[in-house]
């Protein structure tokens, strides 16, 4: 979560793809700031890591409203992060039932073990 934001999102690098993916459950119209600065910064991260890559062979990615699952309330982005995490982990369909991934989360952590 940006600065004092209370607001999380997913940022990930996919260096395969060479994608960096932004995925925010806010909904806006926008890339909002705080996204284009967190891939800014990853960006720098990956060229201090790794000095041959090359900025023109990467993309930056960010969702656009009703792309993906988005939350309607203030407390939800946690849970959609991780939702999105895990289907990006397992190449599954985001989840649009948070009620029930919160379960599964529940139960996952219980048992100490990822499904």
């Amino acid at each position: 979560n940006p600065g004092q934001s209370k607001h999380w999102f997913l940022i990930a690098v996919l260096p395969k793809q060479h994608q960096i993916l932004v995925l925010d459950s806010l909904e806006e119209s926008f890339i909002k700031l705080t996204a284009q600065r967190a891939a800014v910064k990853m960006w720098k991260g990956l060229a201090e890591i790794d000095s041959l890559v090359v900025a023109s062979e990467w993309r930056f990615l960010s969702n656009k409203p009703l792309i993906i699952p988005q939350h309607s309330n203030d407390y939800d982005c946690g849970v959609f992060l991780c939702a999105y995490a895990k289907c990006l982990v397992h190449g599954c369909p985001i989840a649009d039932d948070m009620v029930m991934f919160r379960k599964a989360m529940v139960f996952e952590l219980h048992q100490r073990h990822l499904c």
